[in-house]
């Protein structure tokens, strides 16, 4: 079986720079998003490659920003290997 965890964040939008000083600063609502995508994984009881099998068409999730827009996505998938 081939497992594969994919993540595609575009951080080119308000959430991403600092409120004060306009300056480009990805890195605290990156962090504060890789945190949310941890808890999400950690927290499925069957875990995330459960969901993930060829049957299912993997799992697909949308990620938003603090001011909930949609910057990314994150994709668990099982293939077989052929």
């Amino acid at each position: 079986m081939n497992r594969r965890f994919r993540l595609n964040i575009n951080t080119e939008n308000d959430a991403f720079f600092d409120q004060d000083t306009r300056a480009y600063d990805p890195a605290p609502e990156l962090a504060r998003i890789l945190r949310r995508i941890a808890t999400a994984l950690e927290q499925d009881p069957r875990g995330p490659w459960h969901a993930a099998g060829a049957a299912h068409g993997g799992l697909n999730q949308t990620i938003r920003d603090i001011n909930g827009n949609d910057v990314g996505r994150y994709l668990v998938t099982t293939e077989a290997q052929s």
